[in-house]
Order: structure tokens, then sequence, then C-alpha cells
């Protein structure tokens, strides 16, 4: 899974490098990611051990944790969203739908949340039409956390 996220991450980077410019290859990207990862929201993760019949381990096999997973998938882009703010909106739109996935899961709603912080630090927008909506998705995504669903939208909700 960590192997898949990397490269999805990788194509995100390579798109929105200057010599390439491809916001919407990097946002099909994210959304793959976002796929990844909400798959990966309902998974046993970390460290799994299989334990004997008189309890001592017999297997320990590492993995990573929801939380290493979501930052892999994350980190590198919000750091360089090629000044898209499409594509800061997909990264806060990732954090939306995992919102939903793991409202229940303390420890994966505050990994969640605390990407969104972390992606509104990083955002450095001149255009204050960019900056708001940005902020919209950020808003959403903090609703989504908080409430456990989605909010409707202006044009969901007609």
């Amino acid at each position: 899974m960590s192997f898949g996220i990397r490269q999805l991450v990788d194509i995100a980077l390579r798109a929105l490098s200057t010599g390439v410019n491809d916001p919407s290859t990097a946002r099909q990207a994210i959304e793959q990611i976002t796929d990844v990862l909400a798959a990966a929201s309902g998974s046993p993760l970390g460290a799994q051990q299989t334990l004997d019949a008189d309890g001592q381990v017999r297997i320990s096999m590492p993995r990573p944790t929801f939380a290493a997973l979501l930052a892999l998938g994350i980190d590198q882009i919000r750091m360089d969203p090629g000044g898209d703010p499409d594509v800061t909106v997909a990264l806060l739109a990732l954090c939306t739908d995992l919102g939903e996935r793991v409202a229940d899961d303390a420890t994966r709603r505050d990994a969640v949340a605390a990407h969104v912080d972390r992606i509104m630090a990083a955002v450095s927008l001149p255009d204050p039409d960019d900056r708001e909506r940005v902020e919209r998705a950020a808003d959403r995504a903090r609703a989504t956390l908080s409430e456990g669903r989605r909010q409707a939208t202006e044009t969901e909700a007609g």
C-alpha cells in the first residue's frame, strides 16, 4: 500500500513541476490517493503480531499506521501545490472524504484534522477569491470531521 501511495505522490509532484505544469494530472493522482486511503481507513493498520499458545510473539509484521499512510499521501504535495488552488482544494477534499470514514476513530480523525491545519498553514494565495475557495474547502473538511458526515454544499443543497 505504501509503495502505491508513493507512486501516486510522485506522479502528482512530477505533474506540479515547473517543467510539466499539469495540475489536472496532480488532482487525478490526489483522487487516486484518496481512494487508497479510504480503503485503508477501515482496515487494521500498524504492527501485527502472531502469538503462540503460550502467548509468546512468534511473528511480528511491521506495517505503517493510518497516520503514516496519510502523511505519505499528503505531505510532499501540500508543500508544493504548484500555486494551483485546485490542487489545495483536492487535498482538502481528500480530508473531507476521509473525515466521513474515520469519524468513529479519534486517533485517525485527529490525524486527518492535523493535516487540514497543515494544508492551510502552507497556503499562500494572493488572490482573495482563491483563498476564500480554499478556506471554504477547509471549513467543509473540519465540519465533516466534527460531525462525522459530509455537509451539503450550496450546489448539492439546490
